[in-house]
């Protein structure tokens, strides 16, 4: 009953853009990049690596040499669109460290309905995310026609792919899932690989430990591009740091704050 439970939540939260109309046969692609439908070894539709959306502006090339001018602003306004919102997820994964942790443990000891409780927290807080729209219908919105048509085209074909292959094969009780229940469920999963995504991006680039270990203090200018630099350079190391590299940071940022500032900085490691 969990899955049941979350779709219902997010599609209540989160809106879906309509499909666009069925198209009549159409000509064969032109080339075989021109497509997002991939199909793995064993038959299935392989899930775009990033957003099927963000997948499909790559593929229409606006940003080529040979793109118009036109096509180069929608270009820019669309990855405007797409930074603002791995920004605003970036912002929720290192103010939402213990969540993101409880929801691993829930996982873990298999709790559903911790799960449940907190998958919808998850999707409360990114409300803000979707009030705009769908971001097909964001995106889609600053293209110049026939760029436009291509781009939802490319996500209807993917998405009608996607749903024949998922529903060919049953589910664990033998049931074959819906079509609403398929779409859903991938969108689900696209939005968690973002997340993770996020997660790996803000860690490996030193941002997730500089804004969690700053939060709440006043910092000069100067203490921010020191602190900054520090963790950039701790993070470079990934794996590799030792826990002598992790007290040489501690060491080195400590002697950047004043008396008052140490304490919270400290609170805020132990949290980490």
């Amino acid at each position: 009953m969990i899955l049941p439970c979350i779709l219902a939540a997010w599609s209540l939260i989160w809106p879906t853009a309509p499909d666009p109309p069925l198209a009549g046969p159409t000509a064969a692609p032109a080339a075989a990049t021109s497509t997002l439908v991939e199909v793995s070894f064993n038959g299935e539709v392989k899930p775009t690596e990033v957003p099927p959306e963000e997948a499909a502006l790559q593929l229409l090339r606006l940003d080529a040499p040979d793109a118009t001018e036109v096509q180069r602003q929608a270009h820019a306004a669309a990855q405007g669109i797409l930074a603002a919102r791995a920004k605003f997820i970036d912002d929720f994964v290192v103010d939402n460290i213990p969540l993101l942790t409880m929801f691993g443990n829930a996982e873990n000891t298999g709790d559903k309905f911790d799960q449940l409780m907190l998958a919808i927290e998850a999707m409360r807080k990114f409300r803000p995310l979707h009030e705009k729209g769908p971001l097909q219908q964001r995106i889609a919105g600053v293209l110049p026609e026939p760029d436009r048509e291509r781009f939802d085209t490319l996500l209807g074909e993917y998405r009608a792919a996607l749903v024949a292959d998922r529903h060919r094969r049953p589910k664990a009780d033998g049931k074959r899932p819906g079509r609403i229940e398929i779409v859903l469920t991938s969108k689900l999963e696209s939005f968690g690989r973002e997340v993770e995504r996020s997660f790996q991006r803000v860690l490996y680039s030193g941002d997730l430990v500089y804004r969690y270990a700053t939060r709440g203090l006043k910092l000069t200018r100067e203490q921010q591009r020191r602190l900054r630099e520090l963790t950039s350079e701790h993070a470079a190391k990934g794996e590799n740091a030792t826990e002598a590299d992790n007290r040489r940071l501690f060491g080195r940022a400590i002697l950047l704050l004043d008396e008052e500032q140490r304490p919270r900085f400290i609170k805020n490691l132990k949290g980490l």
